[in-house]
């Protein structure tokens, strides 16, 4: 069964979470490994979630194998990765792989579930307030559609009423 990665945030200020793998497969991770040099600060890598039927809680999946497990629980903390299990996609996050006494520990990073779907719901007020950025005036002109015969006659000079002009203003 082919895998559909969904990409998800692995980290958002202040509002992410780590969580060490259980039952790491380290002969899968020293496979991976074997031309790659981790740093003293780990190395990160992109991994999908599988939904782990067996136990309830998820498999982490880096490239061909499965580097290990992560609880029920963890799952139960983020309703939106089953949201988006249930849609036929597969969570892709990042892990943190790190040396410790000979071994490849691996931690899974995964932001706060209010930010892993987003959210396509305009606000219930026609205006709404900006919290951050600096404004940037960006200027855009329509012109309504003209219904009937259009005359192409260099005579007619189309009046200013037929202009609009509208302010976006793009905030960084």
């Amino acid at each position: 069964m082919p895998i559909s990665p969904y990409p998800i945030p692995a980290k958002a200020r202040q509002r992410s979470m780590s969580e060490e793998l259980s039952n790491t497969h380290q002969a899968v991770l020293f496979a991976h490994l074997h031309r790659t040099i981790v740093p003293a600060g780990g190395l990160m890598v992109p991994v999908v979630l599988l939904a782990d039927f067996r136990t309830g809680g998820l498999k982490v999946k880096w490239d061909y194998g499965i580097i290990g497990s992560l609880s029920a629980e963890f799952r139960h903390q983020f309703p939106s990765i089953d949201a988006i299990l249930a849609s036929g996609k597969n969570p892709q996050t990042q892990a943190k792989l790190e040396f410790h006494e000979g071994k490849v520990r691996a931690y899974v990073f995964v932001a706060d579930n209010s930010l892993l779907i987003p959210a396509n719901n305009p606000p219930d007020q026609p205006w709404t307030l900006v919290t951050e950025g600096s404004a940037h005036p960006y200027p855009i002109h329509f012109q309504p559609r003209r219904t009937g015969p259009v005359f192409r006659s260099p005579n007619i000079v189309p009046s200013p009423q037929w202009r609009r002009s509208t302010l976006i203003i793009l905030v960084v």
